[in-house]
Formats: C-alpha cells, structure tokens, sequence
C-alpha cells in the first residue's frame, strides 16, 4: 500500500502546484536570476484549435521542463498568468533553459508544451487548446430567445443543431420541418407549412425586415445560408403585434454576428453545389461576407445531353454581407446586404432537329440593403432601420408569351422600448414598405418564314404599399408576464385602399418550478391581390417529357411553382384575416430534459370566394372556398443540446376544413399526424452520428371518377373526372435519415467531412399518381430513392 500512496500523492500536490497553490516544502516561485540579463519573459496567446477563437480567462502555468525522475511529486517551481480578453499573457522573470508549458480552462482539454526561455529575450509561443465535450456547442442561444417576455411561446435552434441535424443537409429553413406544427412537404423540397397555413400566409423575417421569399425557386435550398445565421426561431402562430402583415406563423432568422479576435472563414463542397464565407475584424468593428452557388443544373444539363430526354434545370445562387460597427455613444450600427437569384429552365428533345429545345425559362433575383442603429438611452432603448429591395421577375413560354416585372421597394421599421415602471414595458413602433412597380407582358408572337406576323405587347406601373404602426405592454412579475398589444395596419394598390386593426395578446405563467403555462390570442390580417401569373407548370411537365401522361400530385405542389404575376390584369385588393388561439404547457423534466404540450386553432376567412368588382361594371365571380379552420395538438420531448447528446421527438395532430360547395372538405395542407424522432450524438475522436425517423400522414387529393371522351376529328381525346376536392389521401410516408460527420481538427483549422443518406432503407413513398393517356389506370410516382449526399468543409 505505501508503494502505491507516494505515487497518488505526487500527483495530487503535482496538480495543486500547476494551479498556483504552493505546497510544503517546495519553492511555488522560481529561483532568482543571478543579473536581470540571466531571466527571460514569456509572451503567448491561447486560442481554440481549429478555429482561432481567443480563450479569455485560461490559467497559464510555467514549470521546469520535466520532473526529476528520482523525485515524485510537485515541480520544484512554477509561475502563472492568466488570460487578458484577447487570449494574451505574459510572464516575467524565467530563468533561461526548457521549461514546460500547461493551460488550465473549464470547458477546454487540458494542454501540456514545452518552449525554450532564452536570456535577456522575450519569448513567443502560440498555443491552441481542444474544446472538450462539454464546450463543443458555445454559441447555444436557447436561454436568450429574440422574442420578448410574456409573449407566445417559440422553439429555437442552434447554428450547431442546424449544422450537424440529419436529413437537412446543414440548411436552417429544412431544419424547421423536424419541429412541432411544420408539416413535411412532398418531394423532401423546401417549403414552411406552419399549422396548416400555406406558406404565403406565413412570415420569414430576418433580422427586422421579411424576406420576400423563403426558398430558392423549386425550393431545393433557403435564401439565406446557415453559416449567415447564429440561430432561428419559430412562432407557428400567434406571433406578437409587432409582425405583420401575416394570418399563419412567423420564422425569425438571426443574423450572425461576425467574430472580431481573428479572420475567419470556412469552404464548402458537396453534389448540390458549392459556399463560403470569410469573417474578421475591421477598425473597431467585424464583417462578414458569404456566398453560394448551386449547380444541379450544370449536373442535369450534362446527363441531358447524354440521354436525349427532357429536362428542367434549376440554377441558384445567393450572397450575404454584414458589417457592425460601433458609434458614438452607447450604440451599434449594422450595414447588411443580401441578395438570391434563381433560373429554372423547362425543355424537351426535338427528334427532328436532334436537340434540346428551351420551352420555358423562369428567373428571379433580389438586392436587400439594411442599415440598422440601436441606442441605449437610459431606460430607453432605440432601434431605426430603413431598407431598400430590388425584385425582377422574368418568365417566357418560347414563341408565346413572355412575362418581366420589376419592383423597387424602399421600407423602414422604427421600435422605441422603455421602461415605465419596475414592472411595466411600454414598446411602440413601425414598419412598412412602398413598392412601385412596373410590369411588361410580351404575347402572341407568330411568326412565318422568318417574319413577324403579329404580337401583342401591355406595360403596366402600378404602386403596392403596406403601413403599420404598433404597440405592445409587457406587464408583469418573477411569476407571471402579460403582452398585450395592438396593430394598425393600412394597404394599397393603385387606386385601391384598405386597412385592418389587429388586438392581440400573450400570456405566460410558472405553474410552479419547472411548470410553465403559455397562452396567446390575437387577429392576424395581409392582404392579397388577385391576378394572373405565369407558370411552367413544371411538375406535370417532369413527367409529360419522359411519357405522355397526367400526373395528379397533391394539391400543395401548386406552390412549389415559380410563378411571375401580370399586374397589367390585377384586380381586386382584398385582406385575409385569420383568429388564431394557442396554449402550452412546458415542464423542465431534467436540466437537459424538458417537454412541451399544446393546442391551437386558427379560424380564417378569405374574401376571395366572393364576387369582385371589375372596373367598367363587370364582376369576376370568386369559386375558392373563403372560409376555413385549421386545429390540433402538439408534443415535444427534448433534449437540449449539451455535452454528447440532443435530439426530441415531435408530433403533430391536426386538421384543416374548407368550407367548400360539397360542404366542410380537407384542406390543400391537411396533413393528420406527423411524428419526428431526431438524435445526434458526439462520439470519440472527432466522429459524430445521428438519425432522424419521420412518420406522416397521406396528403389529401382530388381522385379521378370517371373519363369524358370527345370526338376531335379522326382521333379521341380523354378528358378526366374528377370527385369531391380532396376526398382522397395518398398512402402514409415514412423515412429513415441517417449522417455520419468525422472531424479533423488542426491547430488553425478544422475539416469536416460528412455523409447524409436520405432514406435509408429505400422506402417506395408515393408522392403522385401518374395516369395512362386515356385515365384508365395509374401508377405511383415515387419520391426520392436512398440518396447519399457527400460533402466536405473547411473551418479556419
């Protein structure tokens, strides 16, 4: 036993020494130099491996270079430092010759160097530490959530949950689709259902203003890229006054705030495409600047001209520049810049000419610039930020009919927040966009022998404008918060105004210590315009290319199309209102453990059902269902992210009724229960597994009944018959993801390289019927195949 207690007790006073408390009977300083030129200093930084942040506040101890073999126990010397707010240290007064090195920080693996102290010299090292498991996941923002006290409950995530989740392929937007109350699109493509709302109704802000679109064209991708954003949250419904115009949910992207310690950046390559970003300091501030380009098209274009066949090619790319800078005062000044472009091409294989021959082409940009300045002025705080877009739209039918619209929208969003009692908040504010706009439509161009016959050309201007002004009470204690609030909204277009007044309130009480109770209510308004818009009408055509057939997808697939409005034939400004009502209760199972219990409802009504005036005295007679009710339940069980582990299960109950001409049906996004079961656990030595099991119901479609067949000459056209709207479902879909992430971390740099399999086990998931010329018979159209998706990135 006392062989074996010297030992244990060696290292117990070696570890008291190396944080810099003395033991008996050893020196804690160093020897004293004979002359002040027999001494040297030590000089360092301490940053995190692999990405060069600045360790502030790590323990930094100086020992001789290796215990005496015969000697157990403490160093015979050592002398430390601690870290300044850039990572530097300095220690003075070392004795010449080898000396090692150890760094001691919470939440870092331990780090032993060694350099060599040279007389009458300053002596630099650079020393980079491993963040331990514990630390891997720093920038959490769970316990700072963007939405204010006492409003509807919200879900956030993480930049590191979105990075490494299964099955989204590190993009924030498809992250969503894994939460309660977010269906799941067919295709496995881009597209926010937020209980049961269709995704125009809903809201994507990022930072103070919207985004005028969530996704890429077809959307394969967001508009915004992960590596731009810290985090995003989600308000499915009863989002507070200060959103609008909307009657579904909200999502709330949040910038990334560039890092100011060192330049930074990172690169990215897989199948779909191809982004990077570089980030650093820049005079007293920091800049960011990230860019993406996909090119399915360039891969689809290529097998094209190897098969002959049809193709439809989407194109995309995207940019995001931030710059924060301090200014005079307490205050900060944010200059953003973003931009995404999108050009989906349609063709088909010309056996005459032995060629692909263009039949449709749609693109679509926008330019977003954002000054945003905020200032503390006591118990008040001040945020101003006007905003000017740039949209244009183009599509063309070859040889028939071409649409191009262009918009230049100045917009602004001032908030004044102060306080006006310990217990009371008082937040006004307003926001608002003028959109002038003019439009061009190109048709009927007939040519013969090289000669234009005729054609037909209408230009347009018009102006849309949306105001609003808001206020909002945050009244409460420790125990309980209470919003209530107001918005006051106007619109316009042309000639026609409109306006609405949206109460709307949120509550939340503690239950208890870890019980908490959410409740929320409030009427939502935007407005709509009815008008014509040209389409590819692309999904039918992926399919009309290869055989000719009719597909018949689920209603929703309409809204993947790339649509340009006509303007020139815009009638009818109206505003869909919607009630929406919510309750949660949240209980803190664990400290990583918590689950959440809820119900909502969301009543609307959509005048478009009813008849609109026509300038000249005529009227369009409206056929769409005008009123609906969307209601259910929701479930999650999760895991925050911490040391090793997070994941949740989801699940989502709900129904969505239209009130149609055979009396209550499904609605296009009626989607009965979705279940999600996600984990992703960090293992040893850099590796990193995870899965995602996902469940949901059929979504609802109109079956065909019957064929018409008319007599057009010598041949027989067949015409279907179609049954009540959505009095059909599509068979359940079910999925396996799986990812597998290996990271190598190097002392200013770190290479991730990444597997993403979607559907594992190849599950044959229809996503369409696809009829016989004739509509006497069908097969299914199937959804992706297993689809291993292979990428590799680079941190520095």
């Amino acid at each position: 036993m006392t062989r074996l207690r010297a030992p244990v007790l060696g290292l117990a006073l070696g570890l008291a020494a190396a944080l810099g408390a003395p033991s008996s009977g050893h020196a804690a300083e160093p020897p004293s130099c004979e002359a002040e030129a027999d001494c040297g200093r030590l000089l360092g930084r301490v940053r995190v491996a692999g990405e060069r942040e600045s360790v502030v506040g790590a323990r930094v101890v100086v020992m001789p270079a290796a215990p005496r073999p015969h000697e157990p126990g403490p160093p015979l010397w050592t002398r430390g430092a601690t870290t300044d707010a850039d990572g530097r240290f300095v220690i003075d007064a070392l004795p010449a010759g080898p000396v090692r090195v150890v760094v001691l920080h919470e939440g870092y693996e331990r780090l032993e160097a060694e350099a060599t102290v040279v007389s009458a010299a300053n002596v630099s090292i650079e020393l980079y530490v491993a963040a331990d498991s514990a630390h891997e996941y720093r920038t959490v923002v769970h316990a700072r959530p963007s939405v204010q006290a006492g409003e509807a409950r919200s879900t956030v995530l993480s930049r590191e949950e979105v990075q490494t989740m299964p099955g989204s392929q590190g993009d924030a937007l498809r992250a969503l689709q894994n939460l309660p109350g977010v269906a799941r699109p067919p295709g496995g493509l881009g597209l926010l259902v937020l209980r049961g709302a269709p995704p125009w109704q809903s809201l994507t802000m990022l930072g103070e203003h919207p985004l005028p679109r969530a996704f890429h064209a077809l959307p394969l991708a967001a508009v915004v890229q992960s590596e731009s954003l810290d985090g995003l949250e989600l308000q499915p419904s009863n989002a507070s006054a200060r959103y609008g115009p909307l009657s579904g949910g909200v999502v709330q992207l949040q910038p990334h705030r560039p890092r100011s310690d060192a330049v930074h950046g990172h690169g990215e390559l897989d199948i779909t495409g191809a982004n990077a970003s570089v980030e650093g300091p820049v005079g007293n501030g920091s800049y960011m600047v990230a860019a993406r380009r996909g090119w399915i098209d360039a891969v689809l274009q290529g097998a094209a001209r190897v098969t002959n066949v049809g193709y439809i090619l989407p194109g995309l790319w995207d940019y995001q520049a931030w710059l924060v800078l301090p200014v005079v005062g307490d205050g900060e000044l944010e200059l953003r810049a973003l931009g995404a472009g999108d050009r989906v091409r349609n063709g088909h294989y010309d056996p005459i000419e032995h060629e692909l021959v263009e039949a449709f082409e749609f693109r679509s940009q926008f330019h977003r610039f954002d000054l945003v300045g905020r200032w503390s002025l006591g118990r008040t705080k001040l945020m101003l930020s006007p905003t000017l877009r740039i949209e244009q739209d183009h599509a063309t039918v070859t040889d028939f009919i071409g649409v191009w619209r262009r918009a230049v929208s100045p917009g602004w969003r001032a908030e004044l927040d102060t306080r006006l009692a310990p217990r009371a908040r008082l937040v006004v504010g307003t926001d608002g966009t003028v959109s002038p706009f003019r439009a061009r439509v190109h048709e009927g161009a007939i040519f013969a022998q090289g000669e234009l016959l005729s054609e037909s050309i209408r230009r347009s201007r018009g102006l849309e404008a949306v105001g609003a002004a808001y206020a909002i009470v945050h009244l409460g204690r420790d125990r309980w918060r209470i919003s209530p609030g107001v918005r006051a909204q106007g619109f316009m277009f042309g000639d026609e105004r409109l306006s609405a007044l949206d109460p709307r309130v949120g509550a939340r009480f503690a239950l208890g210590d870890r019980t908490t109770l959410d409740l929320g209510l409030g009427r939502y308004s935007q407005p709509a315009i009815t008008q014509v818009g040209l389409t590819g009408d692309l999904v039918n055509d992926l399919v009309d290319q290869v055989a000719p057939t009719a597909v018949l997808p689920p209603a929703l697939v309409s809204s993947f199309e790339p649509r340009v409005p006509a303007n020139a034939r815009a009638v009818g400004l109206r505003v869909i209102t919607a009630t929406q009502a919510s309750a949660s209760v949240e209980v803190e199972l664990t400290r990583q453990l918590d689950v959440r219990v809820g119900a909502f409802v969301r009543d609307f009504y959509d005048p478009r059902g009813a008849n609109i005036p026509v300038p000249g005295g005529s009227t369009i007679i409206g056929g769409a269902p005008a009123t609906g009710l969307d209601y259910g339940g929701e479930l999650l069980l999760r895991r925050r992210i911490t040391r090793r582990l997070y994941g949740w299960v989801a699940y989502t109950i709900m129904r969505s009724v239209r009130e149609g001409l055979d009396g209550p049906l499904p609605g296009d996004f009626d989607q009965r229960h979705n279940l999600v079961a996600l984990a992703s656990y960090r293992l040893p030595r850099g590796w990193r597994i995870g899965g995602r099991f996902r469940v949901t119901s059929g979504n609802p479609y109109p079956p065909v009944v019957g064929v018409a067949e008319n007599q057009l000459g010598p041949s027989v056209a067949s015409d279907p018959i179609y049954g009540v709207d959505n009095s059909e479902r599509f068979p359940p879909f079910h999925q396996l993801d799986l990812r597998i992430d290996k990271v190598w971390l190097r002392p200013q740099s770190k290479i991730t390289a990444y597997l993403d399999v979607l559907n594992v086990y190849n599950r044959q998931n229809v996503e369409a019927w696809i009829y016989q010329v004739d509509f006497r018979g069908r097969i299914a159209g199937l959804g992706l195949p297993i689809l291993p998706v292979l990428g590799v990135r680079i941190d520095y």
